[in-house]
């Protein structure tokens, strides 16, 4: 009998040991695949993150680049004034503009305070007031032509004429004082200052100071100093080209020479401008202005 029970328990121990193993190798079987799986799909991950690192560093400074790109983009553009794009360019300085003024078969005028100067070809006008020896105000026009230089005074009743050229016409006058070296050049509210000397051929140590003033690309005013005293000011505007074929044969004004009609005199020699001028002692008898 009792090798009967014991025969049982050798039985069912035995059969609980082979369950064991069973279930041992169960287990080991189903966990492999799984951490070789796992072990896979971490291998992968590592291999995406290497493929997609940025050196260190090189990420911030492209993100600042292109941070540094959009705004510049944004950035207004910054503004010019015109008188300032001409500063210290010859486009900007008074040589230049005068120059231009003169154009091959047209016509150019431009005014200046009570006067203006017109010129066409071979011929040149001026019309403008001066003073005569009592300093009455007298309006002269003067041009030249055919080699001729007349001084037109209708108040007066007067006309004289001298052999050409003239050195006195304005526009002649500024081109040869914008010629020279410039002495200094200076902002101003009004515009940008040139200054250019010219010695006064009776005394060396003394010279005409000529001080331009250009706003805008253009020719404002034009300050004449005799040493330290000014001499004269002028207020420039309407500068103007015409095509000469635009005129049609009109002969402006300031051209046109009122022979026949007033008291002439006429001479062999040229008047340079040293002399008194011909209006000097041409009276009208009217009240002086002051």
């Amino acid at each position: 009998m009792l090798n009967k029970y014991i025969k049982k328990f050798r039985i069912k121990a035995w059969t609980v040991f082979l369950s064991g193993i069973a279930l041992f190798l169960l287990t080991a079987c189903s966990e492999a695949p799984l951490k070789e799986s796992s072990e896979q799909v971490h291998q992968l991950v590592g291999e995406y993150e290497t493929e997609s690192e940025v050196e260190p560093g090189k990420e911030v400074a492209v993100e600042q680049e292109e941070q540094e790109a959009v705004e510049k983009e944004l950035e207004p553009e910054e503004e010019t004034s015109q008188s300032d794009a001409h500063l210290g360019t010859d486009e900007g300085l008074p040589l230049t503009f005068l120059e231009n003024l003169h154009q091959p078969n047209y016509y150019f005028t431009f005014g200046y305070d009570d006067g203006t100067y017109c010129q066409m070809e071979g011929t040149k006008a001026q019309t403008f007031y001066s003073r005569n020896a009592i300093g009455e105000r007298i309006h002269v026009q003067k041009v030249e032509e055919e080699g001729r230089v007349y001084y037109i005074m209708a108040d007066a009743g007067k006309l004289v004429s001298y052999q050409g050229p003239a050195t006195d016409f304005l526009y002649d006058i500024m081109l040869e004082a914008a010629s020279q070296e410039q002495q200094q050049q200076k902002v101003l509210a009004e515009g940008t200052m040139y200054e250019y000397w010219m010695p006064f051929h009776h005394d060396e140590e003394i010279n005409w100071r000529y001080q331009f003033v250009m706003a805008n690309g253009t020719l404002t005013e034009l300050r004449i100093f005799f040493g330290e005293n000014l001499w004269q000011h002028h207020h420039f505007h309407h500068f103007g080209n015409i095509p000469m074929e635009d005129l049609e044969g009109y002969l402006p004004d300031a051209f046109h020479i009122p022979q026949g009609f007033y008291e002439e005199e006429h001479y062999d020699a040229t008047y340079d401008g040293e002399k008194a001028p011909p209006w000097w002692e041409m009276f009208l008898g009217e009240p002086v202005e002051e």
